[in-house]
């Protein structure tokens, strides 16, 4: 007989994982292995699968959230390098006036799109 503890979906992939069948017949819990199947049970730890979920959901909530202020599209993170290199690059200088557009094209757009 099972002695089932609730731990989550993962407990009953791990169960599968390992080649075992854990299922509810008539309210009670039955395996094809009792004995291995209670052992992964009772050795089976939750958290660390938990974790990853809600890692998972903290990534996608802050993506989506960056979203909203940022352009997500094939190549604008290297636009958004680029304009950091560029930017780095023109304090380097000294931040030299008249500016060479040549050197500093988005910066140069930025600032024509801001008035900055």
């Amino acid at each position: 007989m099972i002695n089932y503890v609730e731990k989550g979906i993962w407990l009953h992939q791990e169960i599968a994982r390992q080649g075992h069948v854990l299922q509810m017949v008539d309210g009670v819990w039955q395996s094809d292995n009792d004995a291995v199947v209670q052992q992964i049970i009772d050795s089976f730890d939750p958290l660390p699968h938990a974790r990853a979920e809600a890692e998972k959901m903290i990534d996608e909530a802050a993506g989506q959230a960056r979203a909203r202020y940022i352009t997500v599209a094939p190549g604008q993170e290297a636009t958004y390098v680029e304009k950091a290199r560029q930017a780095e690059a023109f304090k380097a200088a000294g931040y030299p006036t008249p500016v060479d557009v040549n050197l500093y094209p988005l910066i140069d757009a930025e600032v024509q799109a801001t008035g900055l």
